[in-house]
């Protein structure tokens, strides 16, 4: 019997409410060869039962998940069961939660036989207890990714491998190929992306042998998986970089002429030849729809319903990107918001990511928002990864009432970060336009929150920015100059008078010392050579190289006038005058988990002292400043994303 048949035939008995006659179809389907790869269909199929008898739908669920249990396929059953659990927490009077919760967990418990942390993951994910419950599976499904012996990839620091999870601090240690290790609390996993073994970038550090192999007998694999492993559209300039190692110089020329032959019809790679050709992936492999010339428009073939109930997710966003008409993809969202109500939110959340459009992001963004009160922060703090949302989202009119707990500050040095950093710079143009927007609106409510050594801070980066011109530049010395007052603006073009100690070790500003020297007897001196090597180049108005070396001057400039300015107000702890009787700056603290009896050493001292390693952390750490001024017995409430844990000081000793 064909799909569109089974349609019509379930929704003809469902009119009769005949529950019998339509359970007992229910069962002949289900056991028709191959079924169970069409569980997105199933799903959609039994929607209007749920509208109609919440109950009676519950049981179909039931039936479809035995059914699949039966023969093992623990990750289908998982798929059923988180289907039950979104129906269950629409309709809170009906399912045992409880029941469904063990069996979640046990569903995981097999999926990840081999996860060492699995139970420790289950706890801080709160599937067990009053989480609700498809959040719960999304967290738990983050941590699994970042499990011990695990690869990450970092926008700042590249490819690493998770070595340790910390359980008390709720943080996990990367170390990093380049050498470096960082601790990152699972706050913060955010900004890592997981990595699979046979990722592009993994193979290219473990077995870069297996890829070279790969370019001699199949380029165009090795194309589409350097491409999947990325996710994000490659120029071919990048696409030679990252082949470096992979493909000789001399046969680079070769190499890609028959990629390019290879790949040129193929529905997976998207081209796109704006501003310059670039290279991306996309799951679908749906060809392109035929595109109907009418006058001198372009309109897309529409999508079928069932199609679209038909197709897996990626072949739905697929297929929304290759769009060419905005009125074809708000009819598209209609219908897949429509015809998919299991899980349109993923895709729309997925598209979001995936698509650069503002009409099509502003047209996403409400239902999003509102299943997900922490959507909108989540696209904020994600700046790094996802510049264009960001950067669109940040220009919304109501985007600061909406994200809770974004504050125009932090809005503001993600702003600048953007428009400092190189890597940015295809995003510099729209980062100017959000600083820019509402007459200075983010520049004016973050003024209003930071104090006058960080508006003297914002003002000197901002005077330096590319592309500002003079006049932009004045509007924003008066408003600054407004915010500080008229005694405080007198320094705007001076040294700042800065009267805040900050204490660390002896060693500490010794090693702060040094960097300083560093910048300015090699740092500097390497940027100013840049510079005049840049200059080689031709015309500076289009050289990029040369504005690239500039702006890295400027910055290493900045950083040295702000080590200075901070050298003079660094102060040595003196332990002989550390006192042991409350938490201080120069102490050694012990603590004891009430629940596990676990003890955690933490010693406080300066912002140049931090090793994580060790346990030292700044007195400007926000668990530092839960900490001072305790005694001993007292309690002290460690907050996550994930856990809220009391701890009790055992002891109080000087940290040196």
């Amino acid at each position: 019997m064909e799909l569109k048949e089974v349609k019509n035939r379930f929704q003809a008995i469902l009119k009769t409410k005949d529950f019998n006659a339509l359970e007992d179809f229910w069962l002949d389907l289900l056991a028709q060869p191959n079924i169970n790869s069409q569980l997105t269909y199933l799903l959609d199929l039994i929607q209007p039962l749920f509208e109609s008898n919440p109950d009676q739908g519950l049981l179909f669920l039931t039936i479809l998940k035995e059914n699949i249990k039966t023969n093992n396929d623990d990750a289908k059953t998982l798929f059923v069961l988180k289907a039950i659990a979104r129906f269950i927490d629409a309709k809170s009077e009906i399912g045992d939660k409880v029941k469904l919760r063990k069996e979640i967990a046990d569903c995981y418990r097999q999926l990840f036989k081999n996860c060492p942390n699995l139970a420790e993951f289950i706890r801080k994910s709160e599937l067990l207890e009053g989480k609700p419950i498809l959040s719960a599976c999304e967290w738990l499904e983050k941590l699994i990714a970042f499990d011990v012996g695990n690869y990450v990839y970092s926008e700042d620091f590249g490819l690493g491998q998770v070595t340790e999870i910390d359980f008390l601090l709720d943080r996990l240690l990367v170390l990093f190929f380049d050498g470096k290790k960082s601790y990152f609390s699972f706050a913060q996993i955010k900004g890592l992306r997981p990595l699979s073994k046979d990722n592009f970038l993994v193979l290219k550090r473990i077995a870069p042998e297996v890829l070279r192999d790969k370019a001699k007998n199949d380029p165009k694999g090795l194309f589409q998986l350097l491409l999947q492993s990325v996710q994000k559209p490659l120029r071919v300039k990048e696409i030679k970089e990252l082949l470096a190692d992979i493909v000789n110089e001399a046969d680079w020329a070769h190499f890609w002429e028959k990629t390019k032959r290879l790949v040129s019809n193929d529905p997976n790679i998207l081209i796109s030849n704006a501003p310059e050709r670039t290279y991306a992936y996309s799951e679908t492999k749906i060809e392109p729809k035929t595109v109907i010339k009418s006058g001198s428009k372009m309109v897309d073939e529409v999508i079928t319903e069932e199609e679209v109930r038909m197709l897996n997710q990626d072949e739905i966003i697929g297929l929304c990107l290759k769009q060419k008409n905005f009125n074809s993809i708000k009819k598209l969202l209609k219908i897949i918001k429509a015809n998919r109500t299991t899980d349109w939110l993923e895709i729309y959340s997925k598209l979001f990511f995936a698509h650069n459009d503002p009409r099509v992001l502003k047209l996403l963004a409400p239902d999003l928002a509102s299943a997900n009160v922490n959507f909108l922060k989540e696209v904020f703090d994600s700046y790094r990864s996802h510049p264009a949302q960001f950067l669109w989202l940040t220009r919304q009119e109501r985007s600061m009432q909406y994200a809770l707990g974004i504050t125009a500050k932090n809005s503001l040095c993600q702003l600048l970060e953007i428009l400092t950093n190189f890597d940015f710079r295809t995003y510099w143009s729209e980062a100017r336009k959000c600083l820019k927007a509402n007459d200075w609106s983010i520049l004016k409510k973050a003024l209003a929150e930071i104090s006058a050594i960080e508006v003297q801070s914002v003002y000197k980066t901002i005077k330096n920015l590319p592309g500002l011109k003079d006049f932009e530049k004045i509007e924003i010395k008066h408003l600054i100059e407004s915010a500080l007052g008229e005694t405080e603006a007198g320094n705007l073009t001076k040294t700042p008078d800065i009267t805040e100690v900050i204490y660390s070790t002896a060693e500490g500003i010794k090693k702060r010392e040094q960097e300083l020297k560093e910048l300015l007897t090699v740092a500097i001196p390497a940027s100013a050579k840049e510079i005049g090597k840049a200059r080689e180049f031709g015309d500076l108005s289009e050289n990029y190289e040369y504005k690239a070396a500039k702006e890295k001057q400027a910055r290493l400039v900045a950083k040295v006038e702000a080590i200075r300015s901070e050298l003079r107000r660094a102060k040595p702890i003196d332990f002989a005058q550390v006192s042991t009787n409350v938490v201080g700056i120069g102490t050694k603290v012990t603590l004891v988990e009430l629940v596990s009896g676990k003890t955690q050493v933490i010693t406080i001292l300066g912002p140049y002292d931090i090793d994580l390693e060790k346990g030292i952390i700044s007195y400007l750490a926000p668990l530092a400043k839960d900490l001072l001024g305790k005694k001993v017995g007292d309690l002290v409430t460690i907050k996550s994303d994930s856990d809220n844990q009391q701890y009790q000081i055992r002891s109080i000793e000087r940290g040196c």
